[in-house]
């Protein structure tokens, strides 16, 4: 079967109570296989970097193993729900794709219905990371503003 889909399925939660909780972990990994089984694909393996940043793909475990399963040719396509699962730094998601794309693996990402194997894809790739992190700067500084006022208050 030449055109068969061996799909990574990767899923991340940034902070640990999101992991303990569960719940955002389970609606990704739920969100994909229904996914593969709804395309024909087939699971190779599920990668999950729970309570981990998006701000760089240094210290996610999982994602290194993911990467060198796909430099062993282990499966064909790596499946994510959003992109700013992957990253939300624009160039990890760059240098995340060029090593999939050396090895002929395509990136899917479910929500965004975004692949990177046509011109038209990685060209909403490549604007779709920015905008993820442009939402991690936006949230850094929410949440720096945030702390501030609550710093005002005496809090």
């Amino acid at each position: 079967m030449k055109n068969e889909v061996i799909a990574a399925l990767y899923i991340r939660v940034s902070t640990e109570i999101q992991a303990k909780e569960g719940f955002s972990l389970d609606a990704q990994r739920e969100a994909l296989l229904t996914h593969c089984r709804l395309i024909g694909a087939t699971p190779f393996k599920i990668y999950v970097d729970a309570g981990r940043s998006g701000k760089s793909i240094e210290g996610r475990t999982a994602l290194q193993e993911m990467l060198a399963d796909a430099r062993k040719g282990c499966f064909n396509r790596v499946m994510c729900l959003r992109l700013n699962r992957l990253s939300r730094n624009m160039h990890d998601l760059l240098s995340l794709v060029e090593i999939l794309e050396q090895h002929k693996i395509g990136l899917y990402s479910l929500k965004e219905k975004l692949e990177t194997d046509t011109p038209m894809g990685r060209c909403a790739f490549q604007v779709m990371s920015a905008l993820a992190e442009f939402e991690r700067e936006q949230i850094v500084q929410n949440v720096r503003l945030g702390m501030q006022e609550r710093s005002r208050q005496g809090k």
